[in-house]
């Protein structure tokens, strides 16, 4: 629900976030899109279009862009229930962490020609957790 988002958005603010992202389910894309708030849906007699999505939801505490993710877990992280969460997150708290650098290793000679490949490790860093929120369990259907 709005109220839940809300929450959630207090929450990181209070906890010196300003998140500017909210990724969530194609069904919950579909929910957070009939959010009413405090607005009216126009449409646009000259075009003949009539907008039904939210790409942009303002808050007390900013400005968020809604984006779609159909790679968003369930709970735990479960794919039993796959878009059940709403993740609310400040992208400049994220990034890519290098545990091995890219490196360039021969593999063991089978043919004439000569073979490389490149091999790295990395992580996905949070670099201030509470900064970030999710609702969880929310409906998918």
């Amino acid at each position: 629900t709005e109220d839940q988002l809300k929450g959630v958005l207090r929450s990181c603010f209070n906890e010196g976030g300003n998140p500017n992202m909210i990724m969530v389910g194609a069904f919950n894309k579909q929910k957070l899109s009939g959010f009413t708030g405090g607005s009216t849906r126009f449409d646009s007699a000259e075009d003949r279009r009539l907008i039904t999505s939210i790409d942009v939801y303002e808050s007390d505490f900013g400005t968020l862009q809604v984006a779609p993710n159909r790679f968003i877990r369930g709970a735990n992280g479960t794919a039993a229930k796959r878009g059940q969460d709403a993740l609310i997150l400040e992208m400049d708290m994220w990034a890519v962490a290098f545990l091995r650098d890219f490196q360039l290793q021969t593999p063991a000679q089978t043919k004439d020609a000569d073979q490389r490949f490149l091999v790295a490790e990395y992580t996905l860093e949070a670099r201030n957790e509470k900064a970030n929120g999710a609702v969880f369990d929310l409906t998918t259907s």
